[in-house]
């Protein structure tokens, strides 16, 4: 019975680290949130493509934090920490000028409190992506969520931007799924390379949320209550 019980709690630690690992490693296209989710983060890394000839397109990157603040009705709030995460040793200027996502919710208003961010160009096309339910701009005149008119608005290399997010809905919803993230790059200098800015779209992939530190602490005294249980009932059983 002893090296029964030391099997299950193993089992069962074993058990919360993969999943742990497999929620902090697995990538993946769309996430879908409720209710339930309020105070969870995801994150989006963006990785450049484009038709634009240049090296090292890996190096050109993004990454957003979006953390559900409110769920209720037909209202949802995020919080987004957006950053220009490019490798300044391979390029002198990149610009991150507009970003965007699907929504499965049909929504009739969009507020954010960005000033990086500030306009919307919703249902337009990104090049790469193709039409995006969502699409937040750097605006200026001609500015597009194909691009902004002047390529150097925006977020530069390493700067980063935090600001709220609410949709409200056509009508309530239970649950709602977020797809194809992309954000837009403009002005990209490689370093000895052209003086001429190349262009390129950001395809984002999700690192899906991990639960709060409480909530392992729950299953680990869970896990603690089982073994002390069996415990227990293994003394009652020897006596």
């Amino acid at each position: 019975m002893r090296g029964t019980l030391r099997q299950l709690v193993f089992g069962m630690t074993t058990a919360g680290g993969l999943l742990l690992s497999q929620a902090a490693s697995a990538a993946i296209t769309q996430i879908t949130l409720d209710p339930a989710d309020v105070g969870t983060t995801f994150t989006v890394n963006y990785v450049a493509v484009s038709d634009d000839n240049f090296a090292n397109k890996s190096q050109v990157t993004a990454e957003a934090d979006f953390k559900l603040v409110s769920f209720a009705g037909n209202t949802i709030t995020f919080t987004v920490n957006l950053e220009n995460t490019t490798n300044p040793a391979l390029f002198t200027n990149v610009n991150l000028t507009g970003y965007g996502f699907d929504m499965s919710s049909t929504f009739t208003k969009v507020t954010t409190t960005s000033t990086v961010f500030p306009a919307f160009d919703n249902g337009k096309n990104m090049p790469q992506v193709g039409k995006l339910d969502f699409c937040a701009i750097a605006k200026d005149k001609g500015g597009s969520c194909a691009g902004a008119g002047n390529g150097n608005l925006g977020l530069e290399i390493g700067k980063d931007t935090t600001f709220n997010l609410t949709f409200t809905l056509s009508g309530p919803a239970t649950s709602v799924t977020l797809s194809s993230f992309a954000v837009r790059f403009q002005a990209i200098d490689p370093v000895g390379g052209r003086t001429e800015d190349f262009s390129a779209v950001g395809i984002g992939t999700i690192t899906p949320a991990v639960p709060e530190p409480a909530t392992w602490a729950m299953m680990l005294m869970g896990f603690g209550l089982v073994a002390h249980r069996l415990r227990r009932r293994e003394l009652q059983l020897a006596a």
